[in-house]
């Protein structure tokens, strides 16, 4: 089996082979169209000229011609006024249209190589009868087709053939009136030939030409896109690789900075059982609040840590939804009316007693989005709404918002609320502490659930985090 860094170039550069090969053929096909399309154009523009010429022969009743080699009396014309003689001892004979045709089509056989063949279903000259392509198209004309031409290989080479029905129309009548025609009927047709080879080498070398450019685009393509392919598979091995050790790097600088830490946690309780003056236990508070907040942010990291190397797992389990949110917001709640902010949970009325899913994730998730508000929101107040939506097939959409009047987020930074470390304030300047890990962690557990978590924010207004999860009713 190739390996991953071979297989991808090469389904990359199959995937530009095909492309243009599709783009090729379309190219071709439609080469073959326009060609053909300009030998229809032909083809009809000569029978056209003939119908044209039959016509004006036929409302003057036939042309006299001299007498000659080529032009010999009609045997199919009745006798009287088949040939006259002049005054001056010339004699001529009657050209109908059909005698016409024959004459203009063996000058255009001598000179252009075109055939002409005047037929008939019931055709009264041998010489006449149509060939197997013709009868055809002569009973497709009886049921009213138009016209039929195509393609066909002849003793020369490739001819296209064309032909068109003539019908009776009142000048016809003087001679196939007694054959049982009447006006509209078709008569028969006249089939056109041309060679075909001239057209066809022009279309072949058009294509050659094409082919020629296809093949160096491409040679450039698939060289631009392995190689492009391989560059971006080597860059993204690369980058997991580095995310991979960033997250060891975290885990293992999380874990022995816990060691210590939890050392100096048990070595301040053991302090605060001690005697202490007033300025002694200040001391010892500060330092026992900086290292708890040291504390909770190792605490992130390895949370992190755990979940980027893919370590979560859900815990299904049946869950009290309203029970569970109260749960991960109380502490939070104290937190936000020592801030003074009003702070409200608003469970809806309609929702199910019982769920069965992960809910110690879902109330993980409401605690990071509802800490994080309480942080950013300076007055006003922390809204907290859970509804319950699309319950059917025994399932529902629980959400839970997390609604704050803080200082909103800008649009240009929204898009990456959800990165790892993500700050809503200069690095260097921001005034609350913090990681800024935690919305990264509750994606995290969100894409656990199979969850959306979105944000909608205002500058200057406040921000609303909703958690959209499925979950089993019991």
């Amino acid at each position: 089996m190739l390996r991953r860094d071979v297989r991808a170039p090469a389904l990359a550069v199959l995937a530009w082979t095909l492309l243009l090969g599709v783009l090729f053929a379309v190219q071709y096909l439609s080469d073959r169209q326009s060609t053909e399309t300009m030998m229809l154009q032909a083809a009809r523009s000569i029978f056209q000229q003939i119908v044209l010429t039959r016509e004006w022969n036929a409302q003057h009743g036939g042309v006299y011609v001299p007498v000659t080699q080529e032009t010999a009396p009609n045997p199919y014309l009745p006798g009287e006024g088949r040939t006259v003689v002049t005054r001056d001892g010339l004699t001529l004979t009657r050209v109908n249209p059909a005698f016409m045709t024959r004459q203009i089509s063996e000058v255009a056989a001598r000179r252009m190589g075109i055939t002409l063949h005047l037929t008939s279903l019931n055709p009264l000259r041998p010489e006449n009868t149509p060939s197997i392509w013709e009868a055809r198209a002569l009973a497709d004309f009886e049921i009213g087709s138009v016209e039929a031409h195509g393609v066909v290989t002849g003793v020369d080479g490739p001819v296209f053939r064309y032909m068109a029905p003539l019908h009776v129309t009142e000048s016809c009548l003087p001679c196939h009136a007694r054959q049982g025609y009447k006006t509209g009927e078709v008569r028969g047709g006249i089939s056109v030939s041309l060679p075909a080879t001239h057209y066809l080498a022009a279309q072949s070398a058009a294509i050659g030409g094409a082919a020629g450019l296809y093949a160096l685009i491409w040679l450039v393509g698939a060289t631009c896109t392995g190689v492009g392919t391989a560059t971006i598979l080597a860059g993204k091995t690369k980058a997991e690789a580095a995310n991979r050790a960033k997250t060891t790097f975290l885990a293992i600088l999380s874990h022995e900075l816990r060691t210590p830490l939890n050392g100096v946690l048990g070595m301040l309780d053991i302090l605060a059982a001690t005697r202490l003056d007033e300025e002694q236990r200040s001391l010892m508070d500060d330092a026992r609040t900086a290292a708890l907040a040291m504390n909770a942010q190792v605490q992130e990291l390895l949370e992190l840590a755990g979940l980027e190397s893919g370590q979560g797992t859900l815990q299904v389990a049946r869950f009290h939804p309203v029970q569970t949110v109260e749960k991960a917001v109380a502490p939070l709640a104290r937190e936000a009316r020592a801030k003074g902010l009003d702070f409200a949970l608003l469970p809806a009325g309609d929702l199910p007693p019982e769920l069965l899913g992960d809910g110690e994730r879902l109330g993980r998730i409401v605690a990071v989005l509802t800490d994080n508000a309480v942080k950013f929101t300076a007055s006003g107040s922390v809204t907290v709404s859970v509804t319950a939506a699309d319950a059917a097939n025994g399932s529902c959409q629980l959400a839970v918002a997390v609604a704050d009047t803080g200082r909103g987020i800008e649009d240009d930074r929204l898009s990456a609320v959800f990165e790892p470390f993500f700050q809503a304030e200069d690095v260097l300047t921001r005034r609350k502490p913090g990681l800024g890990a935690g919305l990264t962690i509750a994606r995290k557990h969100a894409e656990l659930l199979d969850a959306r978590l979105t944000c909608r924010s205002i500058p200057g207004q406040g921000s609303t985090f909703t958690i959209t999860a499925p979950f089993r009713l019991v």
